[in-house]
Formats: C-alpha cells, sequence, structure tokens
C-alpha cells in the first residue's frame, strides 16, 4: 500500500537529468499551454480540410483537459473549421453502480480493516466501467460523423477515450501524462472525483479507490498505448498552463538517450508522526515542513524523471519510462520475471531528533498479498543505518517470551479503542 497518501508540495530542484539529446528532438517539442494547442490546431486545420478529423485526448487520472479543448476549438473556429468537442466521461456507468461492482476489490469490513485502508487491485479495463449499451451508441455516432465527411474536428477527451474499444476510431491519440505527485496533490485540492462519479468522494475512499481501481486501469491502458506504438503526441501535464507536447519521435528518443543516462528521480517528501529533522537540515527543506519522514528518492510508481531539453524540463513518471524503456533498463530476463514493474525500491527513513527509533512495520507474505490484494508479491526490506542518536533502536521480530496471539488482541483494541499498547512487551529490538 502506497504511503504517498499526503506528500508535501516541495519541489527539490537538484534531480535533473540531462542525457545527450539531438537538436532536432529539442526543437520538436512545444511548451506552453496556447503554443500546444496552437500546433494542435494548426495539425487539425490541415487534416479537416480532407475531411472529419476525430482526435483522442486521453490521459492518467487527474489529466485536465478542458483548457486545452477550449483553445483548440479556439483557432479552428478562427479557420473557420466546425468543432465538436466529447466529454467520454458519459460513457460510464453511474458511480452508485460501479461502487456495487467493485464492492469486491474494496471490501468494507471494519474488524479487518478498521480504517478502510486495503483492497484488491482491479484486474480489468476502462470497457469494464463502460455501460455497454453507451459504448455502442458512441461507435456509431462517431463512425456516423467520419462517413459523412464533412471538414469538421471532433474532439473526444477524458480519461479512458483511447481504451482498445474504441481506439480505431481516432486519426490522433494525444496522451496527458502527470507525476504521480501531482496527481495525489490534485485530488487533494479536489480537481477531480473517482471514474464515474459525478462528485468526490472523502479524500481517504477517494485515495482507495484510486489504488486499487483508477490508477490501475489507467497505468495499463497507457502500457498498451506504448506497446502498441500509438500514442501520435505526449504531453507533460504536469503544471497545466505550462504544458509540453512531444512527438512521438522525440518520446521515443528522449527515453531511450535516458535508458543509458546515470539517471536520478526527483524525490517526494513526506511527513510522518514519527517524522525527524535530519533530512530536513541535510536537503535545505523549507520551514513549512513540520518534520520529514520519508523520503521517496526512488519509489518507482511515485517518483518522476526531470529531463533537462534545450532550455526546457521535461517531467515524466517513472513508471511510463519503465513501461517504454523496461528491457533496456532492467533487462529481458527481469521484465519477464517481474511483469514489466521494477522490482526495487529506496527510501530513507528519518526519525533523528524525535524518538530516534525506526518505526515498527509489519509485511504480509507472498501468497497472503497475491490472494487478498492482487500484488504481485511480497516486500522484503533492508535497513541501512546512516545516522543514529538518542540511543536509537531498530525493532524486529518478536521478544522470546512474547504471546503473539496477546499482542495482536492488544492492537486490535488499540485501533477501535485508542488506546496505548505497551509494544517493547512483544518487540524485540537491537541497538541501531
Amino acid at each position: 500500500m502506497s504511503f504517498m497518501f499526503n506528500p508535501h508540495p516541495y519541489n527539490d530542484p537538484s534531480a535533473v537529468n540531462r542525457p545527450a539529446l539531438d537538436d532536432g528532438t529539442v526543437a520538436s517539442i512545444v511548451t506552453g499551454a496556447k503554443e500546444t494547442a496552437g500546433h494542435l490546431g494548426r495539425l487539425l486545420i490541415e487534416k479537416a480540410a480532407r475531411g472529419t478529423v476525430l482526435v483522442a485526448l486521453d490521459g492518467y487520472i487527474g489529466a485536465q483537459f478542458t483548457q486545452t479543448v477550449n483553445l483548440i476549438s479556439q483557432h479552428l473556429k478562427q479557420a473557420a473549421i466546425e468543432v465538436k468537442a466529447v466529454d467520454i466521461s458519459r460513457l460510464f456507468k453511474p458511480g452508485s453502480q460501479l461502487d456495487k461492482e467493485l464492492a469486491d476489490n474494496l471490501k468494507e469490513d471494519r474488524e479487518k480493516d478498521p480504517v478502510l485502508l486495503f483492497g484488491k487491485l482491479f484486474k480489468g479495463g476502462y470497457e469494464d466501467l463502460f455501460d455497454a449499451g453507451k459504448l455502442k451508441a458512441f461507435r456509431g455516432e462517431m463512425e456516423s460523423l467520419k462517413k459523412d465527411n464533412a471538414p469538421r474536428v471532433v474532439v473526444v477527451y477524458g480519461c479512458g477515450c483511447s481504451a482498445r474499444a474504441l481506439r480505431q476510431l481516432y486519426d490522433l491519440i494525444c496522451w496527458f501524462d502527470l507525476s504521480p505527485k501531482e496527481t495525489i496533490l490534485r485530488a487533494r485540492r479536489g480537481s477531480f472525483a473517482n471514474l464515474g462519479d459525478s462528485t468526490s468522494k472523502p479524500i481517504k475512499a477517494l485515495l482507495r479507490r484510486c489504488y486499487y481501481v483508477d490508477f490501475e486501469i489507467a497505468g495499463h491502458l497507457r502500457w498498451d498505448l506504448i506497446k502498441a506504438d500509438a500514442i501520435d503526441f505526449y504531453l507533460d501535464s504536469t503544471v497545466p498552463d505550462d504544458l509540453k507536447l512531444l512527438p512521438r519521435a522525440a518520446f521515443d528518443s528522449i527515453l531511450a538517450a535516458l535508458a543509458k543516462y546515470p539517471l536520478r528521480c526527483k524525490p517526494v517528501y513526506l511527513e510522518g508522526v514519527w517524522g525527524g529533522h535530519y533530512i530536513k537540515k541535510l536537503r535545505h527543506l523549507p520551514d513549512s515542513m513540520h518534520n520529514c519522514a520519508w523520503v521517496f528518492d526512488f519509489i518507482p510508481l511515485e517518483v518522476s524523471l526531470v529531463v533537462e531539453a534545450g532550455n526546457k524540463l521535461l517531467e515524466f513518471p517513472f513508471f511510463t519510462f519503465a513501461q517504454k524503456q523496461g528491457q533496456a533498463l532492467m533487462g529481458a530476463a527481469c521484465v519477464r520475471k517481474f511483469k514489466g514493474y521494477f522490482p526495487l525500491r529506496f527510501n530513507y527513513d528519518d526519525s533523528y531528533h524525535s524518538s530516534g527509533n525506526m518505526s515498527i512495520q509489519v509485511h504480509s507474505g507472498h501468497a497472503y498479498n497475491v490472494d487478498n490484494f492482487g500484488e504481485h508479491g511480497r516486500q522484503d526490506e533492508s535497513y541501512y543505518v546512516v545516522a543514529t542518536g538518542h540511543g536509537a533502536r531498530t525493532y524486529i521480530g518478536f521478544n522470546e517470551a512474547a504471546d503473539p496471539d496477546e499482542f495482536i488482541r492488544e492492537v486490535k483494541k488499540s485501533e477501535t479503542e485508542f488506546t496505548p499498547v505497551d509494544y517493547r512487551k512483544y518487540v524485540n529490538h537491537i541497538d541501531s
């Protein structure tokens, strides 16, 4: 389960990658929301002269499409080209229906999971969330528009609009990507709701659904598009007013160059109940941070890569990079074994100037994770202690005399009654 429910918005400027890029690649990148829409608009005007053009604006959960749709529309109408904009969200089943259909993935068992944190990864796709009748009618509507061949542009936008059931309709596909951290920050700002919902769930419920369903299907669609070489334009949309548009050749070239470069990811910093102040001082983090519990220097699904291209800075989710360059990054055998996921993660825990002790963590086993959560397996950990103070301890295993059943009873009671647990009675420690 992800810890990134509440990342600090601070952007660390130190992690910039500078792979060698050719001049043509750099020159082909378009920067700015208006400039991006203008570039696409001119291309669509040219194509529309030969008949109806369908373009898909798809993207990761939290992507914002409306500004680009409106700016493209302005360009086209100024050139007397008819524009039709279609929001794909009209195809989703109602939120109440999806809640029922996804209940097995998001069970509400207050005894096993009092805070409703856990779930099971959804293995379906957008087609499973679409209403079958609406999907069929939409396909028929789009096919009719293409047949009459009038000089018009149909802009279909929204998450899932380039799913396999619809992909063959389009003349152009654009993918709006954004960093995992920005996705969470947008959720907390109320910028989007779960797929199919007209209004947002409470933030914890929204993020739980995102983790097990929405993020999962969006990531798999992006992967499918990358494997099919179906993305005509890739957009770094982490900063909505500063879009970066990459033609397919530039996207391919930049990530290929990055695979040969000693890369560093952009860290994500998180506060926590046991967080310390050592890394705050070391990395000059802002005073607005109460503490720093975690530094996600390299958590593959939750960090991004910043690339300097000329005078532009581009940001790619690390997992987008792994999906595109997996074999060059980790080798064919590793790609097969871990099904394309990068299998290592690295982060700093900081409890210095707090208790000084390592946090107590419990990790379930391989079979349990696969059966109950739909994950690929268990998480194994090694701790490397970098700095200590305050008689710091690292907790590991049970004490010889501990009664595990009694411990579990105490922990369950604490979850519901908020009573303290004398964990030192049960949990073994070594001096850090």
